[in-house]
């Protein structure tokens, strides 16, 4: 996680963001009703296809939200950080 961020989309956060980790918790509905009428108790990580969890940020400054892989390809084109 020590990777440098810069939002694509306002083009002047380099500091401020909300990291967001998914969760996911397997339910059973209703097809009628579309109630709920199982849930499992455990809540599970949402990982990415190498295993890694999958992560969104959030820029503070514009509250952009996107995978972490935008905000770090957008930091490596940023020639104000090199």
């Amino acid at each position: 996680m020590a990777q440098r961020y810069f939002c694509p989309y306002c083009q002047e956060n380099r500091t401020r963001y909300a990291l967001i980790k998914k969760l996911a918790q397997e339910v059973h509905k209703d097809p009628q009703t579309g109630k709920i009428i199982w849930a499992a108790d455990e809540w599970e990580e949402v990982l990415t296809t190498d295993g890694q969890p999958y992560l969104e940020v959030r820029c503070l400054s514009c509250s952009y939200q996107a995978g972490e892989e935008l905000f770090t390809q957008a930091a490596k084109h940023n020639h104000f950080l090199e």
